[in-house]
This record gives structure tokens, sequence and C-alpha cells, in this order.
């Protein structure tokens, strides 16, 4: 340009063709270009663009002229999406995950649409936008949203499935396709278990539990529950162990009682399965040798039976068939036994005769008291059950029992 002279510019951009309220204002606002190669452009990223020019001299005889504007732009791109979640490769037991990404553009525009493809395969094209080929478990088609997340409208079956994702930004410009992440769905329970072993204590057992297999995402790390009962189909007084390694001791039990067991295990996605078949075992029974060389009570001779407070504990009686049948025995319990509990008794019972039981008095508390049992007459060949029981659970409580006679 002469010397003396010279030409500024100042720019407003739209997205109409023809400038309206929805264009910027002119800028610089309060300046204006100095026209040199190279200088930015202050006005926003749109589609169209418009100038207007300022020309000055402080020459009298020279003028400046423009002959050509050269506005140098970057055409507007697409970036793939980041994805997030489900993470690449991880389980999962929701059979509806919600997909998730980071919308990414170099130009800060917004999203406006997504397309998130979910393949039970990793075939994918070779031209632009590299999507899946082939059979597709669930396509969204190009979405108007914003939103950066998409939850498929049907359930997925457990498997192992790819997922990838394009954005459209605010210019209409869809990216390619995103990378690949892999995410596995397991809503299969565990299965196999069962209980291993048994270590039966008078009043305590200690289960342990084993066996189980998964084929998803593994076993969880604590993951048996075991249930204990007196009832097989666990009606009533049921007991578990929450949920465990391997193995737990239950304690407080009765003792020579037979209890029910069953197992149930769980995967690391909480996936539990059912319970396991019963298995059945018996607590030991309480009993000792009460021995009067140890202070202990015995009727006749140096010994006698003695048991805890709830022991339970069983003879076997033969009798025939015809002949009057009558049962006689001593029992007594300890002062720590409870004037209060239910006395301790014994009872017979089998084929060929109804069942009687006898129980203990006041008059057996520190004392032997005799006590009958008149069975009646057998009406067949058998081995009947003759049963002691107590029924304190206080400390210290003890019964006993001694000079048993069967007389036919």
């Amino acid at each position: 340009m002469p010397a003396g002279t010279s030409i500024k510019l100042k720019t407003r951009t739209g997205d109409t063709s023809t400038p309206d309220g929805s264009w910027s204002a002119w800028s610089p606002a309060s300046e204006w270009f100095t026209v040199n190669t190279g200088t930015p452009i202050a006005s926003p990223r749109a589609r169209y663009i418009q100038y207007i020019s300022s020309f000055t001299t402080s020459v009298s005889t020279s003028t400046p002229q423009l002959l050509e504007v050269n506005i140098q732009y970057a055409t507007n791109t697409a970036t793939s999406p980041n994805l997030i979640s489900p993470a690449d490769s991880v389980w999962i037991s929701s059979t509806q995950p919600v997909f998730k990404w980071n919308f990414v553009d170099d130009e800060s525009d917004s999203q406006t649409g997504f397309r998130v493809q979910i393949a039970t395969h990793t075939n994918k094209s070779a031209t632009s936008p590299y999507g899946f080929t082939g059979a597709i478990a669930n396509d969204s088609g190009d979405t108007s949203s914003g939103a950066a997340q998409y939850q498929p409208p049907g359930a997925l079956a457990s498997g192992a499935y790819y997922w990838l994702v394009r954005t459209s930004d605010t210019y209409g410009a869809w990216s390619v396709y995103s990378s690949t992440y892999c995410v596995k769905i397991d809503t299969i329970p565990p299965s196999g278990q069962t209980v291993i072993s048994f270590a039966s204590g008078v009043s305590s057992i200690t289960i342990t539990s084993g066996g189980a297999t998964d084929s998803g995402g593994g076993l969880h790390a604590t993951p048996y529950y075991v249930e204990i009962s007196t009832s097989g189909n666990f009606g009533g007084n049921v007991y578990n162990s929450g949920w465990i390694a391997a193995s737990y001791t239950f304690t407080g039990l009765l003792r020579n009682k037979r209890y029910y067991c069953r197992v149930r295990s769980r995967d690391v996605l909480d996936n539990v399965s059912g319970y396991s078949s019963n298995q059945e075992w018996r607590t030991k029974p309480g009993a000792f040798q009460s021995k009067s060389a140890q202070g202990k009570p015995a009727r006749t001779g140096p010994n006698s039976f003695g048991f805890v407070g709830d022991a339970v504990w069983e003879w076997d009686v033969p009798v025939k068939a015809g002949a009057a049948l009558t049962i006689t025995a001593y029992i007594r319990y300890n002062t720590s036994y409870g004037g209060s509990a239910t006395k301790p008794k014994l009872t017979l019972s089998g084929r060929g005769i109804t069942t009687t039981s006898i129980s203990a008095t006041g008059a057996a508390q520190d004392a032997w008291e005799l006590i009958t049992i008149n069975a009646g007459t057998p009406t067949q060949n058998a081995t009947l059950n003759l049963r002691a029981e107590g029924f304190s659970n206080s400390l210290g409580a003890e019964f006993y029992i001694d000079d048993i006679n069967v007389s036919q």
C-alpha cells in the first residue's frame, strides 16, 4: 500500500445465509483489524462470515486499493468419543447395561447425536466409519441426542459383547467409531456346592463347604451360605452362617440332636444358586460315666449313667410278644438342674406298644427316685427304644439314671 494509507477490517459470523439477529456482533468491537497476513479472526465459529473494510489516507495524492481478501480456515472436524463404562473386559450381571462415553470435539462443539453398536464379534469394516459388520446384537441407529449414554431396550443374554460409539457435533459432522470395549454378562449362578465335611461336638458342629464352580466371572471371595435346622423342611429353628469362605462353627446346639444342613453359593456378581440337597448329622449326646469315686452319684456299685442337663440318650430294649412288660429305673438330678425346669424323663416307644413317658418329680432333686413304666403287653417281638431326656440349660445342670430293670 502507498505510504500514508491503510486498510482495516471487521468481521461478523452466523449460520444463516442472510445476516439476521442470530449473527454475531462486528468484531473487534472497538478496534479494526489491521490488514496483515495471518491476523486471527476474533468472530465465533459459524457457517458464514461477512467483512467490512475501512480505507484511510493522509496523502491527498494516494489512495489504498483492496484487490483481494483471503480468509483461511480449518474445516470442522469430528473426533471419536472415549468409552467409559462398562469398562473393558469387565464382568457384569445386568442384562440391560447402560453404555457411557465422553464426547470429544477439537472445536469444543456440543454433541448432537450418537450411534452405538453392540456385537458378539469384533469384525469391523475396513472403510470409514469402521463399524461392525455381520450380525449385530443391538444397534441404536443414528440418534439425535446430547446424552452421552445408551441403554439397549431389550435384555442381552449371558455372554461376551463388544461395543463402540460414534457421535455428531453441533454442525452435523459425524466421527468415525471409537475403539472397542468388551463387556461380559453373567446371570448364571454357581453350581455343585455341597457340604464337604462335618466335625461334630457335644453342642456344636463345624461344617466345611466346597465344590462350587462358576462358568462366568468366578466365585465370590466368601461364596458359601450354610443353613442348619432341626427340621428337614427348614420350617423352623433355622440357623445360618452368613456368607463364608468355607468353614463355619455353629454353637449352642442341642446335644444328641439330629440336624439337617444345606448350602448355597454365589459368584463375584452376586448371582446366588439354589440350595444343595439336605445332609444330616447328630450332635454328641452329652453323656458321661457318673463315678462315686469322683464324688458323682451312683446308687449301687461304683458307677451310674450321668448326663448334662439337656442331654438325650437312648437304649435298645429287646422284647417278646404276649408277655406283660415293666421297666423300672432310678433317676435323680442335681441342684444346678433347676427346680423350675422340666424334669428329666424316660420314654419307651416302638412297634407293638403304646408310647409311654414317665417324668421325675421334685423328690428326685439330689435323691434317687424310683420310676416305673408299665408298657402293657407287646403285640410283637421287637427292639424298643428307651429314651432319657433332660430339659435344663442351666450351667452345671446334670441328671443321672441307675439300675434300669426290664421285666417280662
